[in-house]
């Protein structure tokens, strides 16, 4: 079983539109931050920060390193701050993907903007 939590906000985070989530299973815990642009943490759905989570991780997975994932959110990648970020991501993924699994996808961002 997965428990989800949205974290207060934190007005690093807040200025990038990434929020923290922590992800809870029997055996593993940890904070991860994502982007929520469209600010859909608040909403306290599980199923809706469960895809976020899964974006976060494709995302983490699909980009080669530190420089082309900063600039693919628009991240200073000068900010020691967004470095830390993206090693805390390096710890957690591999963990999380373990989890969750490879045969679960997120929605394309097509379908996520027009919330389809």
């Amino acid at each position: 079983k997965i428990k989800l939590t949205a974290l207060p906000t934190n007005p690093k985070l807040d200025s990038i539109y990434f929020r923290e989530i922590e992800f809870s299973s029997q055996d593993f815990s940890a904070i991860i931050p994502l982007d929520d642009e469209y600010e859909d943490v608040e909403k306290g759905n599980q199923a809706l920060m469960l895809q976020l989570i899964i974006y976060a991780v494709e995302e983490y997975e699909d980009r080669e390193d530190f420089l082309v994932w900063s600039t693919a959110f628009g991240l200073n990648s000068n900010d020691p701050f967004i470095l830390n970020m993206y090693r805390d991501l390096g710890k957690t993924i591999p963990k999380i993907r373990d989890i969750i699994g490879t045969d679960i996808n997120d929605i394309s961002d097509y379908d996520w903007e027009l919330n389809a």
